[in-house]
């Protein structure tokens, strides 16, 4: 769902994840593609 929105993020974005169980490891995989996108 969130891949998504993180196909938009552009260099100089900023992400901010919270995350709770059971999606912790979700969060994390997806701050680290908004870092991979320059965010």
């Amino acid at each position: 769902m969130f891949t998504e929105q993180l196909s938009m993020v552009k260099p100089k974005d900023v992400v901010i994840a919270i995350s709770y169980s059971p999606y912790a490891r979700e969060a994390v995989e997806l701050v680290e593609l908004g870092a991979k996108r320059g965010a």
